[in-house]
Parts: structure tokens; C-alpha cells; sequence
């Protein structure tokens, strides 16, 4: 926990240190109006800090991500990139190629903890010796809510 004085009712979070992610602040009810009244209870809010045109736990509209995907060797290794900072958890699903491959796993993975500092995972989908296009799509949990969603595809 950290505490701080704001200035002019402001508070600037870069000067503090904080990173792009989820937040969350308390006011306690010792706290004070400008005009010395106390406030009638504790009050907490949530926030969010960040580039809202490369996370999606800041822009809802991003969940379609062409870089999601890069392909690691021919054997249907790849590399998911998230760009979703701040999220708790995240689990993967492969979607069903085009054209579909024989006894491709669509299963969603089980939930994994996510650390935004590691934005690179290994994740396997259909081989390459299947030409067509893999997808794949990544949900994400953060701040209560399960509702974030990308999806990415790659060419093979």
C-alpha cells in the first residue's frame, strides 16, 4: 500500500512508479474535503493504465490480433504474443483450421496465471504439413471480469 498527497486534487501515477495494469485506490474515512469535512465512509475505485491501442483489457475492440501468432518450427510450435497487461489469468483454445486437420484439439487449455511481464508463450497448434490457416484464440481474466477475448490466425 502506498500513500501519497495529491495536489490540487490530482494524482499523477507515472510519478509514482506505477505500471500499466490494473489499480485500485482507497480513501479511508479519515480522509478530509478541501474544506476540512470527513467524507461519510471509506471509498475504493478501480483504474486502468496503459495504451489503449495495444491492450485489450483497455479496448475491448482489439480482439482481433494479426502479430498474435508466429510460427516456431513446422511441427505446429508458435509463439502467442498477449497484449493484455494487468490480466490475472489467461487461458487458450486452438479454433478449427482451414481446411480442418484430422484430430485437431480445440479444448480450451485450463486456466494459467498470466504474467504480463512474459508476453511470449509457447503454444502448439495443428502441424504445418496441413497447409491452410491455424487459429487460435486467448481469453483473459482480469479485474472480476472473464470477458476479454483475442483472436489471432497464421497462414501455413
Amino acid at each position: 500500500m502506498e500513500c501519497c498527497t495529491c495536489v490540487a486534487g490530482k494524482v499523477n501515477p507515472t510519478a509514482l512508479g506505477w505500471s500499466d495494469g490494473i489499480h485500485s485506490v482507497l480513501l479511508l474515512e479519515l480522509v478530509r474535503t478541501t474544506d476540512g469535512r470527513p467524507i461519510f465512509g471509506a471509498f475504493r475505485s478501480r483504474f486502468r493504465l496503459g495504451n489503449a491501442a495495444t491492450n485489450v483489457l483497455l479496448n475491448r475492440d482489439l480482439n482481433v490480433d494479426p502479430n498474435m501468432l508466429q510460427a516456431v518450427d513446422s511441427s505446429g510450435l508458435v509463439q502467442i504474443t498477449h497484449r493484455a497487461i494487468g490480466a490475472a489469468w489467461v487461458r487458450v483454445k486452438n479454433e478449427v483450421s482451414n481446411p480442418p486437420v484430422q484430430g485437431e484439439n480445440t479444448d480450451w487449455s485450463s486456466w494459467m496465471t498470466f504474467n504480463s511481464s512474459v508476453v511470449n508463450m509457447p503454444w502448439r497448434v495443428a502441424p504445418f504439413s496441413n497447409h491452410g490457416t491455424r487459429y487460435v484464440t486467448a481469453q483473459y481474466w482480469a479485474d472480476y471480469s472473464a470477458a476479454y477475448f483475442v483472436h489471432g490466425s497464421l497462414q501455413v
